[in-house]
């Protein structure tokens, strides 16, 4: 997803009530650190899925234990992540 389809995807999930904008703006912040880190990630996290929730970089294998430890250390914290030289399916 590019930079202009995230902003038209969020913009419609805060339009129809399926995130908040307190949401949607801790998203908005989470990838910008995430950017900010984006050539050491792609440098050394290959084949790996980042994260970032509350500011902080989690690194797993899995997805769901991604998102799991994010709600277990950051509950209700938003978490951005993407798969580094992958995709999911």
């Amino acid at each position: 997803m590019t930079d202009d389809e995230f902003a038209v995807w969020l913009q419609d999930e805060t339009q129809n009530n399926r995130m908040s904008a307190a949401q949607r703006d801790d998203l908005l912040a989470q990838k910008k650190i995430f950017e900010i880190n984006r050539p050491i990630i792609e440098e050394k996290l290959r084949n790996r899925i980042v994260g970032f929730a509350n500011g902080n970089m989690l690194v797993d294998d899995d997805l769901h234990r991604l998102i799991a430890n994010a709600q277990i250390s950051f509950p209700g914290a938003m978490v951005y992540f993407e798969p580094i030289a992958f995709d999911l399916y």
